[in-house]
């Protein structure tokens, strides 16, 4: 099981523990004992610049997923994706 959680921004808080937990909680519910997945906290340049670029959508947003692989099974490890987060999008 491998939960890769970067903060790229400053002035947020939060609880990595936390985060952990909550994304183990729900994979278990799924059934998804071995998998990978990256949360990434990122500013609001960073997610406007991926929304763009992925979505051609020229504006901030709160979340950007890009699932790799669909969920298939790779090797006994399920390969989610990654996870883009915009703070301070969220809280407005």
């Amino acid at each position: 099981m491998e939960i890769i959680i970067n903060k790229n921004v400053k002035n947020v808080n939060f609880c990595g523990k936390k985060i952990r937990k909550i994304v183990e909680y729900i994979l278990k519910k799924e059934r998804k004992s071995q998998f990978s997945l990256s949360i990434n906290f990122v500013g609001e340049t960073k997610i406007k610049s991926l929304n763009k670029q992925y979505r051609d959508k020229d504006s901030v947003t709160d979340v950007i997923s890009f699932a790799l692989q669909d969920g298939k099974q790779i090797l006994e490890i399920y390969e989610l994706g990654d996870i883009f987060i915009c703070h301070k999008q969220i809280k407005r």
